[in-house]
C-alpha cells in the first residue's frame, strides 16, 4: 500500500511503516482489524464502555493541563469521538487502515497509520493514551520497551501517558479451554462472539485466543474465525521499564484493567 493510496483516504503516511508481529499485520491471522473492522467496530461499541474509559483519564488531563492528545491503536475512533466533544484536539495512531476508515466517521482530528513500536511524528502532545488493552500485543520484552520509547518521544516535557492492558497477577486461567459466547443484536442484524483461551504461559503470561464470529443479516449466515497470542503485563514490571526510560510519577489508577499513568 503507498503514500498516494494513504492521502486519498484522508490518512498521512508521515514517515516510513515497518511491518512487525504477524498478528498485527495485513497478511497475519488475526482478521478482528482488517476484514473484520466492520464487525468489531459494531460489535465493541456495545461491548466496551467507552464512557467509562474517558471518565478513567478525564482527571488526569484536567489535573495536567492537557489540550491535545495522541491516543494509540486507536480502533474505530470511539474514545476520539467523545475526547473530542469534551474539546481535546486528537490525534489518532492506527495500524489498519480498515479500522481507521471507521474513525476517520467519527473524529475531525488527523488520523495516522503508524505502529506503535515505531513512532514518527513531529508533533509533540501534552497525553498519549493507549487504552482498550491494546498494549495487550507487546509480547516481547522488546516490544514493551520499543512501545514505551516511543510513547515517550510523543509526550512533551511535563505530558503524561495512560495506558492499560491485562493484569497478569489478577488473570483467571480456570475460564481457560472452554468456549463462551455473547451476542449482540442490532436493527439489521446480530452478532455473535465465541471466544476460548489456551495455552497459557506462565513464564510470561502468553497465552492464545480464538475467536468465531457468526453474522446474521437478511442474507443468511456468515461465521468467520480468527486467532491472536496476547500477552497479560505487570505493574511493577511496567513501572521498572517506565522508569529505566525515564518516566516519573509513575502509579496505577483504579480501572477494570491494569491502567497506568506516568509522567514526562
Amino acid at each position: 500500500m503507498n503514500k498516494n493510496h494513504l492521502a486519498r483516504n484522508n490518512f498521512s503516511a508521515d514517515g516510513e511503516i515497518k511491518w512487525g508481529i504477524d498478528f498485527l499485520s495485513e497478511t497475519g491471522k488475526h482478521k478482528l482489524y482488517y476484514e473484520l473492522a466492520w464487525v468489531y467496530d459494531k460489535y465493541y461499541e456495545r461491548k466496551f464502555d467507552y464512557k467509562n474509559f474517558y471518565d478513567v483519564i478525564a482527571p488526569h488531563l484536567e489535573e495536567n493541563k492537557v489540550t491535545n492528545i495522541l491516543d494509540v491503536a486507536c480502533g474505530a475512533g470511539h474514545l476520539l469521538q467523545i475526547l473530542e466533544e469534551h474539546g481535546y484536539r486528537c490525534t489518532g495512531i492506527d495500524l489498519s487502515e480498515d479500522m481507521l476508515s471507521h474513525a476517520h466517521k467519527r473524529m475531525r482530528g488527523k488520523l495516522l497509520r503508524q505502529d506503535m513500536r515505531r513512532l514518527k511524528l513531529r508533533e509533540r502532545f501534552d497525553a498519549v493514551s493507549c487504552l482498550g488493552s491494546a498494549f495487550t500485543y507487546m509480547r516481547t520484552h522488546r516490544d514493551v520497551v520499543n512501545a514505551l520509547r516511543s510513547f515517550y518521544r510523543c509526550i512533551k516535557d511535563g505530558g503524561i501517558l495512560i495506558f492499560d492492558c491485562f493484569d497478569a497477577e489478577g488473570f483467571k486461567i480456570e475460564r481457560f479451554d472452554r468456549w463462551q459466547e455473547e451476542t449482540q443484536l442490532f436493527d439489521d442484524m446480530s452478532i455473535t462472539c465465541k471466544t476460548m483461551s489456551t495455552n497459557w504461559l506462565a513464564e510470561d503470561s502468553s497465552w492464545d485466543v480464538h475467536w468465531i464470529w457468526v453474522v446474521e443479516d437478511a442474507s443468511g449466515i456468515r461465521e468467520f474465525s480468527d486467532i491472536a497470542r496476547l500477552r497479560a503485563h505487570r505493574y511493577d514490571y511496567l513501572a521498572s521499564v517506565l522508569s529505566d526510560i525515564g518516566f516519573r510519577g509513575i502509579k496505577r489508577l483504579e480501572s477494570k484493567r491494569l491502567t497506568v499513568l506516568a509522567h514526562k
